[in-house]
């Protein structure tokens, strides 16, 4: 009997196709991000602004930190769309360790053996509220920023965003800290599955899932970094991005391992489920029968097939 992950209530483009799908815009997004503050201080470097007339520099670098903006309500959508089909996903995955009757060798005497696993998705979850609503926040912040702003004298803009900075930085640090804790989940319940294939499935889902982790946290680290760049003192545009461009610089570079992080998890959804399929449940020994009831041969046909679509071998 073939084993399918089951999606509550769920219609149309399949959850796993479409976290793949929103995985990758999220990537994209962090990518752009990095992308456009490069851009703009590319437009603000002196070399390049003494080619322009005052007004036509002006509009570009408006321009420029409009687009900016952009991709921080861009990000906060894409966590938006992430977080609904992400707890879908969860529920499928805490329903098939539960039909499987799998049970970790730490959990106990407790008789809900799969809560840790839930509760390492349900934290994730909260991390994508948070995170969804506090880019959104920055996106309409940073948007008050143009050639014309400077801090002191009662204009605390570049100070506010600064403060953004540093929210977004502890969300991504909560994330990266709980996207660490769901990989060691998948290990956990990987090991004590009895299944080659689901430990192999569950391996690589957990490795995908620390990379990202640990992309979170170097991207908390740049906007921590940023933030407090933008609550230092009185200045104006140049000052506040030139005076700073390094930070920037590095923060692109850890946008786009970011988004190759992140695209190789969205790979793993797009093929999870694929997987599990074709896995026949019958023979997966359970507590009360470490039998199997197929033919050694077709067990192993099948752990190298479904190994194999999941490019593990």
């Amino acid at each position: 009997m073939p084993i399918f992950i089951k999606f509550d209530g769920s219609e149309g483009e399949a959850i796993d196709g479409k976290l793949h799908n929103d995985f990758d815009m999220l990537g994209n997004a962090f990518a752009g991000v990095g992308d456009e503050f490069v851009k703009l201080i590319d437009d603000l470097s002196p070399g390049h602004g003494e080619s322009f007339f005052k007004i036509a520099h002006d509009i570009q670098i408006n321009h420029d930190l409009h687009k900016i903006d952009d991709t921080f309500f861009k990000l906060s959508d894409s966590f938006f769309k992430i977080d609904p089909v992400f707890v879908k996903f969860g529920d499928g995955i805490v329903d098939l360790v539960t039909e499987l009757k799998i049970t970790p060798p730490d959990s106990g005497n407790d008789d809900d053996h799969s809560s840790s696993l839930a509760g390492a998705f349900h934290n994730v979850d909260l991390d994508l509220q948070a995170v969804k609503v506090d880019f959104l926040t920055l996106g309409t912040d940073f948007h008050k920023i143009d050639t014309t702003t400077t801090s002191g004298e009662g204009n605390d803009t570049f100070f506010k965003v600064g403060e953004d900075f540093l929210k977004v930085d502890q969300d991504l640090q909560n994330m990266a800290t709980h996207f660490n804790d769901l990989g060691t989940e998948f290990i956990k319940w990987g090991e004590a599955s009895g299944s080659p294939v689901i430990e192999q499935v569950f391996f690589k889902l957990a490795a995908d899932l620390h990379k990202v982790g640990d992309s979170f946290s170097a991207v908390g680290e740049d906007f921590q970094v940023i933030g407090s760049n933008f609550q230092e003192g009185v200045h104006k545009i140049d000052q506040s991005f030139i005076k700073f461009s390094e930070d920037f610089i590095k923060f692109s570079n850890d946008t786009v391992k970011m988004d190759a992080s992140l695209h190789a998890l969205a790979n793993d959804f797009l093929k999870v489920d694929e997987v599990l399929h074709k896995l026949d449940v019958t023979t997966i020994p359970t507590p009360e029968d470490t039998t199997t009831h197929t033919a050694a041969t077709d067990q192993l046909h099948q752990i190298l097939h479904a190994a194999h679509d999941f490019m593990l071998v």
